[in-house]
């Protein structure tokens, strides 16, 4: 996990670090034929293996004299935070969930780091950003996701009649809401899902001023 987290790290300063020059290069022009600059950024984007869709987003954004309106100096943490999602994915400035912890206390909800400490069986209301879903053969129907709050990656279980009860957040959730039970085996834990919820909605609270909304890495899936 330890290892991930600085891998994602590198990368996310890395890819932000092109998307800057990416952005500066395409001021003048967005036709790398007639742009230098641009040429050799989108090389070192692509050599990056940065998803085409970021580097087409910072280029439609230049056509469309959007540009300076990625990196306003005044930004605030959570516009910072939409700019970093909607380039690479990722962001070094702060973690969602972090963010958003004010509004998920107000509805009775918790960081997914609240699950470490607690006990066996205990019953928590529990938030974070979907990073996995898998769901394998051998399973027979059940669904594991892993979600995470920037300080604790935490695995639920969600049995099949859940599955179908639940199916929009199961599949769809970006946000997960999860009411649930902890499970300890040893040193191994588990939440058992009892209650699902989208909680996508949460994610209308960090926007840029011109309206962007966080749209977080959607995570690997099962197909």
């Amino acid at each position: 996990m330890h290892r991930k987290g600085a891998q994602d790290a590198r990368r996310a300063k890395k890819f932000a670090r092109l998307i800057k020059e990416l952005q500066v290069a395409a001021r003048s022009s967005t036709d790398p034929e007639s742009n230098p600059r641009l040429r050799t950024a989108l090389s070192a984007c692509k050599s990056a293996n940065m998803p085409k869709d970021n580097i087409q987003r910072v280029l439609n954004k230049a056509n469309s004299g959007e540009q300076d309106n990625l990196i306003m100096p005044d930004a605030n943490i959570g516009e910072k935070l939409v700019m970093d999602y909607g380039a690479t994915g990722l962001s070094l400035r702060a973690h969602p969930v972090a963010l958003l912890a004010p509004y998920f206390g107000q509805d009775g909800w918790q960081g997914c780091a609240v699950a470490a400490a607690a006990l066996q069986g205990k019953r928590l209301s529990l938030i974070g950003l979907v990073t996995t879903r898998q769901r394998p053969g051998t399973a027979k129907g059940t669904v594991f996701v892993t979600m995470e709050d920037g300080d604790f990656s935490l695995n639920v279980i969600i049995w099949p009649k859940l599955v179908e009860t639940y199916r929009q957040a199961v599949l769809k959730s970006r946000l997960l809401g999860v009411v649930g039970r902890i499970q300890r085996e040893g040193r191994v834990l588990h939440f058992i899902a009892e209650r699902l919820e989208v909680c996508d909605d949460y994610l209308r609270h960090l926007r840029t001023a011109s309206g962007a909304v966080l749209k977080p890495y959607k995570g690997r899936n099962f197909h």
